[in-house]
């Protein structure tokens, strides 16, 4: 799989709910990723990701820094996990 679309709009009582994570099995093979409410486990072993498409997605710092290969990226209403860092 070279290119991903992954859109999460669970529901709960109270209104939505908190982001879904995902594990990819093949993750060097992506190339393009869009995604939302989504937190994937393993996106640090996309090291051929080159497109990103992100809305309110949940990250670590550590997930992010291999991430050496993007040329495109839209982020909006992220959220990221320890100190606040974020894609750019």
């Amino acid at each position: 799989m070279r290119y991903l679309n992954y859109v999460y709009d669970g529901y709960h009582e109270c209104g939505f709910a908190d982001n879904i994570e995902l594990t990819l099995n093949h993750p060097e093979d992506l190339v393009s990723l869009s995604t939302r409410r989504v937190k994937i486990s393993n996106i640090n072993k996309c090291v051929n990701l080159r497109n990103l498409y992100s809305y309110r997605n949940t990250y670590n710092r550590d997930d992010i820094v291999p991430l050496k290969k993007l040329r495109r990226i839209y982020s909006y209403y992220d959220k990221y996990e320890q100190n606040g860092n974020c894609l750019l």
